[in-house]
């Protein structure tokens, strides 16, 4: 499970924050959501991940109008973690993993292209689905006390 979960999901967020910062209204949306359950002298715990409905939402307009999305197998619109059977046995470790690991980056930093750069959302298909180009973004430190980032 270690193994198998952890590429999707570090690729899960790389895409996120990519789309996020493709999208910064969504990301101004979602920092000050986060801001609200974890507050800026504090960082994310496992606990605020549920406490947090734009930011569990990608498409975040889309996902909220709609009634709760199944992504267990039995809405076949939408599965990320595959279906009935074959279902993914790490799903429910995969999307909290997801959701700290995006709520923790979106919450303790700004984030910026170098100088220059322009973000390349393109696709490159393999085993898993990555990003033909891997984000480089640079981190700015948002909370209110350094020390949280040790």
């Amino acid at each position: 499970m270690v193994v198998g979960g952890t590429d999707t999901t570090s690729n899960t967020v790389e895409f996120a924050l990519a789309e996020m910062m493709n999208k910064p209204q969504v990301l101004r949306k979602a920092q000050p959501e986060i801001e609200t359950v974890v507050g800026k002298d504090n960082i994310v715990e496992e606990l605020h991940i549920h406490k947090l409905p734009y930011l569990y939402a990608f498409d975040p307009e889309r996902f909220l109008k709609e009634s709760k999305w199944d992504c267990c197998g039995n809405d076949f619109n939408y599965f990320p973690f595959g279906s009935r059977r074959r279902i993914c046995a790490g799903t429910a470790m995969a999307e909290r993993m997801f959701m700290f690991s995006l709520a923790s980056l979106v919450h303790s930093f700004d984030w910026k292209l170098p100088e220059g750069e322009k973000l390349d959302l393109e696709e490159k298909f393999g085993i898993m689905l990555k990003k033909k180009v891997p984000l480089v973004a640079i981190p700015t430190p948002r909370l209110s006390d350094l020390a949280l980032y040790e």
